[in-house]
């Protein structure tokens, strides 16, 4: 890509190796911390996973992938405690998720999260309700 371009672009919604655009890659970090989060327990393994599926995004944006993380971090547990700011979490979660490789790769890294720490049973609801709002 062009340096000017890189640097001067709306960039937000081109796509890179990973055929997604930089806001849904933002919308599953955002996805995956709110699951790291939603059984109250931040295993080791969960971040492990976390970790590892964020190096592996084509990460295309001006802030680094490190303070981004930081700062939908803050948003996610802000939202926690409260069911309604939650719920308005996952909607704008949910429609950054714009085209099937997206969802499809949300899905699948919120379910290999879940199964990382051998605890999906308590999660279930919460992959039921995902799925259906990426239909």
């Amino acid at each position: 890509m062009n340096i000017l371009a890189k640097l001067f672009g709306n960039d937000q919604d081109s796509q890179s190796s990973d055929g997604l655009a930089q806001g849904e890659r933002e919308a599953i970090l955002d996805l995956l911390l709110l699951c790291t989060y939603l059984d109250n327990h931040l295993s080791l393994a969960e971040d492990r996973v976390f970790k590892e599926e964020a190096e592996r995004l084509s990460w295309d944006s001006g802030t680094s992938v490190d303070i981004y993380i930081s700062t939908a971090t803050d948003k996610v547990r802000r939202a926690m405690p409260d069911e309604r700011m939650e719920e308005e979490l996952v909607d704008d979660i949910v429609g950054r998720l714009v085209s099937e490789k997206s969802k499809s790769t949300a899905y699948s890294l919120m379910s290999k999260l879940f199964e990382s720490d051998g605890e999906v049973a308590s999660e279930t609801e919460f992959m039921r309700k995902i799925e259906s709002r990426l239909r």
